[in-house]
């Protein structure tokens, strides 16, 4: 089985995804981007998808997440 994971999620669920994002939408886990380390093993996920997430996040935070 795969693991896929939306980033910053929103409020629409994805079928077979799992959904992080700073609020709770009922369907996802909260998640904060600027100070949290995201919620897996190493090479436990098999896709991520992004949309209309890193404006949100301080560029300061950027490498520390994209090397997470």
């Amino acid at each position: 089985m795969q693991t896929k994971i939306s980033l910053g999620c929103g409020r629409k669920e994805r079928e077979g995804f799992v959904g992080l994002d700073n609020v709770d939408f009922g369907w996802n886990k909260i998640w904060n981007a600027e100070t949290d380390c995201l919620p897996f093993n190493d090479d436990s996920v098999d896709f991520i998808e992004i949309h209309n997430f890193l404006e949100h996040i301080d560029r300061k935070h950027w490498i520390r997440l994209f090397n997470d």
